[in-house]
């Protein structure tokens, strides 16, 4: 009777580290995962920015064809391109800082 008591208490051990085992190594892959999940986030968010980057130039692209080159003198061309550039740089600075928020 004792040795039977004494079996199933070593059966229960072993079963009980294998499940300890089986635990530990979940909260490995689980870490791991949750790793793999924020690089990939970032990726997905550094691939959106490229994304949204290209469309921008995209739309630059276009308000520089719209323009009429034929009707203003290169001078004043040139300043209100660099209008434009200042008034991108300062949304770009705008929508940089709220990010980081």
């Amino acid at each position: 009777m004792q040795d039977e008591l004494q079996h199933k208490i070593s059966h229960l051990e072993k079963q009980l580290e294998k499940l300890l085992e089986a635990y530990s190594n979940a909260k490995k892959m689980q870490k791991k995962l949750q790793e793999e999940n924020s690089l990939l986030k970032n990726l997905t968010e550094k691939q959106n920015q490229e994304l949204n980057n290209f469309q921008n130039q995209d739309k630059i692209n276009n308000i520089v064809k719209s323009l009429d080159l034929g009707a203003e003198n290169p001078e004043e061309l040139k300043l209100q391109i660099e209008t434009y550039i200042h008034k991108l740089d300062s949304c770009i600075a705008y929508l940089s800082k709220q990010l980081s928020q």
